[in-house]
């Protein structure tokens, strides 16, 4: 089954209250992880007081810890639910092996394997993963898009005695990224700092946390719109806050390719969509901005900033140049190639 399926299948058996024998959470959106895991607790312990027969076993644990959290009986409620987190099930040690291989759930009772910290990477060829395949729904918690997002978003400010409008929503997933662990701390600063019953988007530039690609791109935009001292002045503060120069070359080159992407795309009549899907953006936010800068310099300029990253990707790598000193001379020589094409 698909991402969404899978998902739509847990949805279902939660509200059927008629649950599979095992399931496998994983997925970098901790948030739903965690929030999908308090649901599966809730549907089998509906009180606090039922939920003292969950058991949960972390890492490193017996295979007889394991058997005896499935088989023994449950006092306080009806139903068990078992979680395991971070066991790789296609690798686990030689005793869990033998107990994996050969894992049966009783009736009435759940198994939950959850990748909290583990990556989710598991080995299919082998025996243990093969089995738990059989018994498991295993169901992906990815980053979710904007169609999503916007909806969450507006559902949390209600919940705050706030609005937002779909734009500035739009806009709050553009400064502070699509994780929604992230985004909750983020909403509840920006709803307390809001005056007025609906969130700006002064609101969200006077207490929001920019990421760092954000940060970034924000950066090539004063480029692009030949505010080099502005540019400058934001370089200096992410080198100051201790960004990793080669992860902000990196970022600096994906714009870069990004500019060079939608003035190409612009002379061939395409739309904001096609370039959100070469630069894989899960809106088509930043690739209407990323146009409206590509529109102000020539497609020479992009081409020849593209090469330029390149050249101090080289650079960084090879010891060329201190890491100090390689982001600065770049942005200097893409402001004075932009201002010569002005």
């Amino acid at each position: 089954m698909t991402q969404n399926n899978t998902l739509i299948t847990l949805k279902k058996d939660i509200a059927d209250k008629r649950l599979a024998p095992c399931y496998v959470f994983h997925g970098e959106e901790s948030y739903l992880r965690e929030y999908y895991t308090q649901q599966l607790i809730q549907c089998v312990y509906p009180t606090t007081e039922d939920a003292a027969d969950l058991c949960v076993l972390r890492e490193k644990f017996k295979a007889d810890d394991l058997l005896d959290a499935l088989e023994s009986v449950s006092m306080l409620s009806e139903y068990k639910l078992v979680i395991v987190k971070d066991v790789d099930i296609s690798k686990p040690d030689a005793k869990l092996k033998e107990t994996i291989e050969s894992l049966s759930v009783p009736d009435g009772v759940t198994l939950l394997f959850v990748y909290d910290t583990l990556p989710f990477s598991p080995d299919k060829r082998t025996k243990c993963y093969k089995h738990i395949d059989k018994l498991a729904v295993f169901v992906e918690f990815d980053k979710q898009n904007e169609v999503d997002l916007i909806p969450w978003l507006k559902r949390r400010f209600r919940a705050l005695k706030k609005d937002i409008s779909a734009e500035d929503a739009r806009y709050l997933l553009f400064v502070c990224g699509a994780s929604m662990t992230n985004l909750i701390g983020e909403v509840v600063k920006i709803a307390s700092y809001a005056s007025g019953d609906t969130v700006t988007r002064a609101d969200i530039d006077a207490v929001a946390s920019p990421v760092t690609e954000t940060a970034v791109f924000a950066m090539t935009d004063e480029l692009t719109a030949g505010r080099y001292d502005r540019a400058s002045a934001r370089l200096n503060e992410l080198l100051q806050a201790k960004e990793e120069p080669v992860t902000l070359l990196a970022l600096m080159a994906k714009q870069l390719r990004g500019l060079y992407a939608a003035k190409l795309a612009m002379a061939e009549g395409q739309s904001a969509q096609t370039v959100a899907a070469v630069m894989g953006y899960r809106s088509d936010y930043p690739a209407r901005k990323l146009m409206d800068a590509a529109r102000r310099l020539p497609l020479s300029w992009c081409r020849e900033a593209v090469t330029l990253a390149c050249q101090t990707d080289r650079q960084l790598k090879t010891s060329a140049v201190s890491k100090e000193e390689a982001l600065p001379f770049l942005l200097a020589r893409l402001a004075m190639n932009a201002h010569a094409a002005r």
